[in-house]
């Protein structure tokens, strides 16, 4: 359905028209339609096809999901404002993994944002631990704001 629904993206001139695919493009969040939306991605760099792809793959909220986002995340703003607002407890550990890894200082942040959503003692030993380690000033800053979030 993604791939349908992108080719009339693609073709469509009017512009009502493609306003209301990229609202269904922004609801299709299940994981079969991660492949498919990848390929919107690259494929079309329009701003308001950029976001809607983004934000659907933000809510579909898995591990994959997330990183695709990071990995179009340091050239692409949609994609890293998109990870930073992830919020299902399944991407939690792909989220950790793409904070304490070697990407881009903005990816990791935004990663580091969205685990502050998760108030739980694993998260905070993990934010803790990791910024004893950290040399880079804005990924300190991400994960005091993140230990932050998390505080009554």
């Amino acid at each position: 359905m993604v791939e349908a629904l992108a080719q009339r993206i693609r073709t469509d001139k009017d512009p009502v028209m493609l306003e209301r695919c990229l609202d269904v493009l922004s609801s299709m969040s299940k994981p079969s339609n991660v492949a498919a939306l990848e390929e919107v991605l690259i494929s079309d760099d329009r701003e308001a096809v950029q976001t809607a792809v983004a934000r659907s793959l933000s809510t579909v909220g898995d591990g994959k999901a997330c990183l695709m986002l990071a990995e179009h995340a340091e050239g692409n703003l949609f994609c890293r404002n998109a990870l930073a607002d992830v919020s299902s407890p399944y991407a939690q550990k792909t989220l950790m993994e793409i904070a304490s890894g070697a990407m881009d200082g903005n990816v990791r942040s935004a990663a580091i944002k969205a685990l502050g959503r998760f108030n739980t003692a694993e998260i905070r030993n993990f934010l803790g631990a990791l910024a004893e380690k950290e040399k880079d000033r804005q990924v300190l800053e991400a994960i005091k704001g993140a230990l932050s979030s998390g505080l009554p």
